[in-house]
């Protein structure tokens, strides 16, 4: 019974950061503030709302740290895709497509 609970707490937290990451991605993308600038083969500088990061696909890491510390893609990452026209199935799993 014990697993079940985690296992419910886990799909709870996944659909909750897939939902937060789906409306913050809508909302940088249309409000224009943002700017994707590549550095690199895999590197890419964005500016978003004073936000100043380095995403590096490649590594799947990003200076803002979600990659690292919550597991789940940034909004940086997913500008970075749409501005390069690069497939969000090959960087994020199904959850956040």
């Amino acid at each position: 019974r014990n697993m079940d609970n985690q296992v419910d707490s886990i799909r709870g937290i996944t659909t909750f950061a897939a939902g937060m990451f789906d409306k913050n991605k809508e909302d940088a993308l249309s409000s224009g503030e943002h700017n994707v600038i590549p550095c690199g083969q895999s590197v890419f500088r964005v500016l978003l709302r004073g936000d100043d990061v380095i995403v590096d696909m490649g590594m799947l890491k990003c200076s803002c740290r979600a990659f690292d510390e919550f597991g789940v893609p940034c909004v940086h990452a997913a500008l970075v895709c749409y501005s390069q026209g690069l497939p969000e199935s090959q960087y994020f799993d199904a959850v956040f497509r």
